[in-house]
């Protein structure tokens, strides 16, 4: 619940204008009215009533490349309103971030992806995660000097849309290592189990970051 909330949304590459949807939920049977504002700028007052969940659309909005800042207000005085999640769509330049990006498209096109800090470059068709293709025809440019590189290639004639994913060698991930698998009797409580809790921060935790009585009673019991 909340009075006033900022966020704070990344969005690299942003190019222009895009489309944010955002979950609110009404946690009292009662009026709920929130103000929201992107990057300071007023995009409108939503209203809804009853305990439920109700979705914001705000289209188009203006964005900028990097931090976004995404203001609620609540305005009606005795409420309890949660937020469950944010969603940008935007427009993207072709630029890597962190030296690596996935991206869909319509094919017969040509394609120059900048920003990578190195020339050791990779393409892959992962539009089937079953049947990945690795590209190899492509060019690296080198604009003179350290950088960055742009990746410039055309992948293979085909129709619909595909995803690819461009990134450098170092930034592959291989698995820390492969262990074969014991088989093990999963019925025997001396087995043990792993548990992932998960829960709202405002349900979970109190104003001073202090969990809530509840989620210290579960934990400690899931714990023994």
């Amino acid at each position: 619940a909340f009075a006033k909330r900022v966020g704070a949304l990344a969005l690299p590459g942003a190019a222009g204008q895009g489309t944010l949807k955002i979950m609110l939920g009404g946690t009292w049977d009662t009026y709920h009215q929130v103000d929201i504002s992107v990057n300071g700028i007023p995009v409108g007052t939503y209203s809804w009533s009853g305990i439920g969940f109700y979705e914001v659309t705000i289209s188009p909005v203006d964005l900028v490349e990097g931090i976004n800042t995404v203001t609620l207000e609540c305005l009606t005085g005795q409420d309890a309103i949660a937020v469950d999640w944010f969603e940008v769509t935007y427009p993207r330049r072709f630029e890597a971030n962190g030296d690596l990006l996935t991206f869909s498209h319509e094919t017969g096109y040509r394609f120059q992806v900048s920003e990578f800090s190195g020339t050791d470059l990779l393409a892959f068709d992962i539009t089937s995660p079953e049947n990945v293709d690795r590209l190899v025809y492509f060019q690296t440019i080198d604009t003179g000097g350290p950088g960055p590189y742009t990746l410039d290639f055309e992948p293979p004639s085909g129709s619909g849309e595909r995803t690819y994913l461009v990134l450098t060698s170092d930034q592959v991930l291989a698995p820390a290592a492969i262990i074969e698998d014991e088989y093990g009797n999963l019925a025997n409580p001396a087995t043990g189990a792993d548990y992932i809790l998960i829960t709202h921060r405002d349900i979970g935790w109190d104003i001073n970051g202090d969990p809530h009585p509840w989620l210290s009673d579960l934990t400690a019991f899931r714990q023994a």
